[in-house]
């Protein structure tokens, strides 16, 4: 993995945004840029995406290694574009496209557009960075759902869409993990002898699996959470650009259509607004969005698919706003910073404004350092995120949040636990572990490990009792406290070489179920299984 953060970097912007609505600054743009996110080339390309060999010609030229095409609308045909980006030597993959038309151009003044425009193209720019290739197994060549008169002549009818693949060496499938499986609402990831396989016809590239799997296992090319994270914090980093306050709108490619639908018919929302495309917002975890509001955003908004998700996300999505915003009730009373927005409400600029205040309560509180990055996928990343924005808000320990869509869980062990160590081979995140040590044998757990996946309840041979409890509860002195001891017992050792046998009181168990007076319950209480062959 490299690092891109110096990789020179082709900008080219489409004159059309000069003119268009109130338009752009193009010559403050290229200015800025170049002076700002050094080593970057700026052009104007007209017909940007429609004359043959203009875009390859412009990359080969500028030597760039990574492209960001700034357009004035976002039709456009994607198999055209990759065209000319593959002869160019470049990844399709890793191209960065921007519709400046429906996020800047057309919605608002021209010099706050101007402004945006910046902070937009700086954040693409940062994202292009961020990407680290692809594969042959995350490309599935496409009919395109777009296509030019060129395409027709020059028989280039195909596009290329990224689609997951599976890291084995980080994958827990063996450990009997699933959770991108679960997820998948197409059913194109299955497992197979201990393995995760992906059936790339069925696969429609929403990127569910790879907000779900808790060993990033999951790569996805495009919306690695190193490019989203770069984009992010390049959008709310207050030395990128004058415009302030700012806010973050998540919204998924239907979504976006919409945006662009709204603004050409003259309907605008706030200018501070700065739109981050997911392939769906069920990817979009409680972490990110409070990650947002950590790093400095005043509001984030999360743009409702037009009618209904088609992967079926719609209640998850919900879920996750109405948990935040519990939380945030929780913490500082700030929970309209977080808003679920339909169409209707970006019909009506006064009814986005209402729902997200121009100032958080905890952007006065200076004296505590803003040093949260923006996380990863794991849960300990999203717990640090956690634990930041209480400590910004000055919220107390004590705060607690039973919710179905919280990202964290709780375990607990009633008696009757062994210490078997069953659930803590099933747990894939590390949460649940069983430690021995100084003739004891302990089952602890971490909760800013457990993502509540509940994976670890059917292992238990005491699941009938219940022993074993996981409660859906997103904690903050749980999170903080690290690892903590839920079983402790005498660990009991063979008579004859030393070696571990069991926990006393599963040898109890066992010795009930065998009878007390048994030979083979003496057997097995006393010798491990290599002695038992000798004594046996």
């Amino acid at each position: 993995m490299t690092d891109g953060t110096n990789l020179k970097t082709l900008v080219l912007l489409c004159p059309d945004l000069e003119t268009l609505g109130q338009g752009l600054d193009l010559q403050e743009l290229e200015q800025w840029l170049q002076e700002t996110m050094p080593p970057v080339l700026v052009q104007g390309v007209p017909d940007l995406v429609l004359r043959s060999g203009e875009l390859a010609r412009a990359v080969a030229a500028s030597g760039a290694a990574r492209l960001v095409l700034g357009l004035s609308c976002g039709q456009y045909s994607t198999a055209e574009v990759q065209v000319e980006a593959r002869k160019a030597g470049l990844d399709p993959l890793g191209l960065e496209v921007i519709n400046l038309g429906a996020y800047a151009a057309l919605v608002d003044p021209r010099s706050l557009a101007t402004e945006k425009a910046k902070i937009l193209l700086a954040a693409a720019v940062a994202r292009a960075r961020a990407y680290q290739g692809s594969q042959a197994q995350n490309v599935k060549p496409c009919l395109p759902t777009r296509l030019g008169r060129r395409s027709l002549f020059n028989l280039s009818l195909l596009e290329y869409r990224p689609v997951p693949s599976i890291r084995v060496e980080c994958c827990a499938a063996a450990y009997g993990c699933e959770q991108c499986v679960r997820v998948c609402p197409r059913g194109a990831l299955g497992g197979i002898n201990s393995r995760i396989s992906l059936k790339k016809s069925l696969c429609e590239s929403c990127g569910l699996c790879l907000t779900a799997c808790p060993q990033e296992a999951v790569e996805f090319p495009g919306y690695a959470p190193t490019q989203l994270a770069a984009q992010i914090t390049t959008l709310l980093d207050p030395d990128v650009g004058t415009l302030q306050p700012r806010a973050i709108l998540f919204t998924c490619r239907r979504g976006a259509r919409a945006l662009e639908g709204l603004a050409r018919r003259g309907k605008i929302y706030p200018v501070d607004w700065l739109p981050v495309q997911m392939p769906c917002l069920g990817m979009v975890s409680p972490a990110w969005i409070l990650a947002c509001l950590s790093l400095g955003a005043r509001a984030v908004g999360l743009v409702s698919c037009p009618g209904h998700c088609p992967f079926g996300q719609d209640e998850i999505i919900e879920g996750r706003v109405t948990f935040c915003r519990e939380l945030l009730r929780r913490l500082d009373g700030s929970y309209q910073t977080v808003s679920l927005l339909r169409l209707a409400d970006l019909r009506e600029p006064k009814s986005i404004q209402a729902q997200a205040p121009s100032t958080r309560t905890r952007q006065h509180k200076a004296f505590v350092p803003r040093t949260c990055s923006f996380p990863s996928i794991d849960p300990q990343s999203a717990a640090e995120v956690f634990l930041h924005l209480a400590q910004v808000d000055g919220a107390t320990a004590e705060v607690s949040l039973t919710h179905p869509n919280s990202p964290f869980g709780v375990v607990e062990v009633t008696d009757g636990c062994t210490a078997c160590g069953m659930c803590a081979v099933a747990c894939s995140t590390g949460a649940l572990a069983l430690e021995r040590e100084d003739g004891n044998i302990a089952l602890t757990f971490d909760a800013s490990l457990c993502m509540a996946c509940a994976q670890c309840l059917p292992t238990c041979p005491e699941a009938s009792s219940q022993v074993l409890q996981l409660q859906r509860i997103t904690d903050l002195q749980r999170l903080s406290q690290g690892r903590v001891v839920l079983y402790q017992d005498q660990d009991r050792r063979c008579d004859a070489c030393g070696a571990p046998i069991a926990s006393a009181q599963m040898l109890r168990r066992m010795a009930t179920l065998l009878g007390d007076e048994s030979s083979i319950a003496s057997l097995i209480t006393r010798y491990c299984p290599e002695c038992r062959q000798l004594f046996g």
